[in-house]
């Protein structure tokens, strides 16, 4: 299952292993996070919307599956998905596909930093 809230962040680095591994890493460890916290906080947070396509029971465990698949830029996605899962719930919405994810503008900073890593930029 993708973790939606996660955001843009993970489907550019995806993306990106697609295409070869474009892009580079700043730094080897990226930083550390503490990811189980990070997911325990964002599945927390969009819980409340009930979207029907999210699943709570798995929410956590999904979300660190993901998180530990970052093939490049780990520092740029260690600070994205940070300010991802620090936000308020306020800060999602139900997607069109029934999932939770932020709405425009949150984190977007962040977020263009991981998509300028990914581009080689």
């Amino acid at each position: 299952m993708k973790i939606q809230w996660m955001g843009a962040v993970v489907v550019a680095l995806f993306a990106s292993s697609a295409l070869g591994g474009c892009g580079g890493d700043d730094d080897e460890d990226g930083g550390s996070v503490n990811v189980t916290a990070l997911c325990q906080k964002g599945c927390a947070a969009t819980a409340p919307l009930n979207c029907p396509n999210d699943d709570p029971a798995t929410c956590v465990a999904d979300c660190e599956a993901e998180a530990g698949d970052v093939p490049i830029c780990r520092s740029q996605f260690n600070r994205a998905f940070t300010c991802v899962a620090n936000r308020p719930t306020s800060d999602f919405e139900c997607d069109g596909f029934g999932e939770a994810m932020p709405k425009a503008g949150v984190c977007e900073a962040e977020n263009s930093a991981v998509f300028a890593c990914v581009l080689g930029g």
